[in-house]
């Protein structure tokens, strides 16, 4: 039962006075909500300690007469908070600068000391998990007063900027560079620490290995022909969905950087604008590429190239910011003049190519015993520059740096590009080299990156395998003749029959081969040796073939029958056949028209007769088999469609008919 009460003086003391012999309580309430410290801490200071539990209450104090107990205490604590940012250190200087943006979604961990109340010996535990906001923002609330750090984290390929810089504490980056963690933060009663930040900045390397050599084809023309960029820029077609070049497939409005796979400034633009721009430099080198491409992919242009060997040269020089060498070579090859009388020229040659980015096998085709030349182009993507800079070949001892450190300090500056090459002899069959690229963040002075890149080739004797390829396209007006907007159809399966050493197809020496059209239509089958062969394209669900062998270019017809099979082709030795194509049409039915009121009963429809609405009309095959069932429209019209070729019949319900009387016409 409460006896009396007080409220503590400014200085929190409080006294109960003239109270008679016997056993008391003491009861301390707060009334600011502050949290009562633990009880009887300690075993030899009594003064000092605090003794009212969680309750409030302390234990039973009895006092004799003339006692003074005036050791009865009570501690109060306020929550404490922590928190704030992790952010990204756009210019490494260890200070949030106003422009530079908190980051979203990263992971924070507060942390404790454990059990023995020291950081960093093994015991160290997680006490809260808090995930940044949209502003980089972090928060951990209802803290006991007390020793904590921070344990941030980082997106990949970013490090932690330098720690402590500058004066003021709010702006700084706390977490230690190699660790991620902050200091220890003390946190007294009710304190709200709010500047506990990281930041952190992106560390990058790139490399891009590429291969050149003496590349051996079977396509072009060995004295080769090409149109300038200015014959490009004032020849091509209008039709009512959009200009194209006639025989290139390609269209005026198709993008640069699309179709070359690159991301130039000057290439976000259609070909046809690259075309007309006027500039030197990049731009006069681009208008190369584009007229370049285009002979590459006309079908009566016998151009030095390919057009994926033209892609590669171009995203070489770009990618260097050395546009020379691939400049003055289309311009050579595309002022050589066209007669575009005939087709491509398919006997045996060979061409010295520039740059190839040959990620893939087979890669560039060279001849063996020639000298095949690696390029290496090593780019800082960061936003530090990098230090210590290695590059190695797995196959090549000697990698020669050649330029690209333009203030010759030996460090990788930030965007900046080295360029390096090694060479070696080409060897039969198809070889892969990788090269790895590895530096040292100069800022935090720890951070390590890393690149690689392969680069394949492969090495043939001047004795060339054989090839058969080329389309298999959606022939929309059924002409049988590839013309601009009929696109090709992937993911069909092409199989090769060849006849063998004996020549005789359905013998034990027979050879079989399949392949998948790829996402523009075409297919290939390599490595062949000379002999005869037949090219067989599987069907496509609600498709027929197109017409055979129409027009006089065998390079935009189609070469298959009915079935899908193409005729006999017989290879020489190193021959490239690219015009073994296939087109498909549309092939679903449909049948329907209408039901009359033949009001003269003359079996004609007459103009003045109405459709009768709402009969039954049902669809069966030949051999009575249900197909489909509808009811006539408003005026008696119907139509069942989508069908699949075959003999059908029809049913017409006449139930709901007054009178239906059918005459001979006379």
């Amino acid at each position: 039962t409460p006896i009396t009460s007080q409220v503590t003086g400014s200085d929190g003391a409080y006294k109960f006075t003239d109270l008679v012999p016997g056993d008391y309580v003491v009861k301390f309430i707060a009334s600011d909500g502050s949290i009562l410290s633990t009880a009887d801490v300690g075993t030899t200071d009594d003064l000092n300690d605090s003794d009212a539990g969680t309750s409030g209450f302390t234990g039973t104090y009895t006092l004799a007469s003339g006692d003074d107990n005036i050791s009865v205490d009570a501690g109060f604590y306020e929550l404490a908070s922590l928190g704030d940012k992790i952010w990204y250190d756009k210019d490494t200087d260890g200070v949030q600068d106003d422009n530079e943006a908190g980051i979203s979604g990263l992971t924070v961990n507060l942390m404790g000391a454990g059990a023995n109340n020291i950081f960093g010996d093994g015991d160290d535990e997680i006490l809260a998990t808090d995930t940044t906001d949209d502003n980089g923002n972090y928060l951990f609330t209802g803290l006991d007063p007390g020793n904590y750090q921070v344990q941030f984290s980082k997106p990949a390929g970013y490090v932690y900027t330098q720690s402590n810089q500058g004066s003021d504490d709010a702006k700084d980056s706390d977490a230690v560079v190699a660790t991620g963690r902050s200091g220890t933060v003390n946190l007294e009663s009710g304190e709200s620490d709010l500047t506990v930040d990281a930041g952190v900045y992106k560390v990058g390397i790139d490399v891009e290995k590429y291969v050149s050599g003496t590349v051996c084809t079977t396509v072009n023309s060995c004295d080769g022909e090409g149109a300038s960029a200015s014959h490009w820029k004032n020849n091509y077609t209008n039709s009512w969905s959009g200009a194209y070049w006639s025989g290139t497939g390609c269209k005026l409005s198709d993008n640069f950087n699309t179709v070359f796979g690159t991301n130039c400034s000057g290439g976000n633009k259609s070909l046809y604008q690259v075309l007309c721009t006027t500039g030197g430099g990049q731009d006069a080198f681009l208008r190369e590429c584009v007229a370049a491409y285009l002979n590459a992919c006309h079908n009566k242009v016998s151009y030095a190239y390919t057009k994926e060997q033209v892609c590669a040269q171009t995203k070489y020089a770009l990618s260097c910011g050395n546009y020379t060498e691939t400049y003055n070579s289309f311009c050579k090859e595309n002022s050589s003049g066209c007669d575009w009388g005939s087709s491509k020229e398919t006997y045996n040659c060979t061409v010295d190519t520039t740059l190839y980015d040959a990620d893939a096998p087979p890669g560039l085709q060279v001849k063996v015993g020639s000298t095949v030349t690696f390029t290496y182009i090593v780019t800082n993507t960061g936003d530090s520059a990098l230090k210590d800079i290695k590059l190695v070949d797995d196959r090549i001892a000697t990698v020669t740096y050649v330029s690209g450190d333009t203030n010759n300090n030996g460090w990788l500056d930030i965007g900046e590009s080295w360029k390096y090459t090694a060479k070696e002899t080409a060897s039969a069959g198809t070889i892969k080299n990788t090269g790895t690229v590895t530096g040292t963040d100069a800022v935090g002075g720890t951070e390590k990156v890393t690149d690689k890149d392969d680069a394949y080739y492969t090495g043939f004797t001047t004795t060339t395998k054989a090839s058969i390829g080329d389309k298999l396209w959606l022939d929309k007006d059924n002409d049988g003749i590839q013309e601009s907007g009929e696109y090709g159809v992937g993911g069909v399966k092409v199989t090769l029959k060849g006849a063998g050493v004996d020549g005789v197809f359905g013998t034990d020496d027979d050879i079989t081969a399949t392949t998948t059209t790829n996402s523009k239509g075409n297919y290939i089958f390599n490595n062949l040796d000379a002999g005869k062969y037949q090219v067989i394209f599987n069907g496509v669900n609600g498709y027929a073939f197109t017409k055979q062998n129409q027009g006089s270019n065998d390079s935009v017809d189609s070469d298959v029958d009915s079935s899908g099979s193409s005729h006999i082709i017989t290879l020489a030795t190193g021959q490239q056949d690219l015009t073994v194509d296939a087109g498909i049409f549309c092939a679903k039915a449909s049948v329907g028209n209408k039901v009359w009121d033949d009001m003269n009963h003359n079996s004609l429809q007459d103009s003045s007769e109405p459709g009768i609405a709402g009969i039954t009309v049902t669809l069966y095959k030949a051999d009575n088999t249900f197909v489909a069932s509808m009811k006539t429209d408003d005026w008696g019209n119907y139509q069942f469609s989508n069908l699949d070729p075959g003999s059908y019949y029809l049913q017409f319900d006449k139930t709901n008919v007054l009178a239906l009387q059918l005459q001979p016409v006379e």
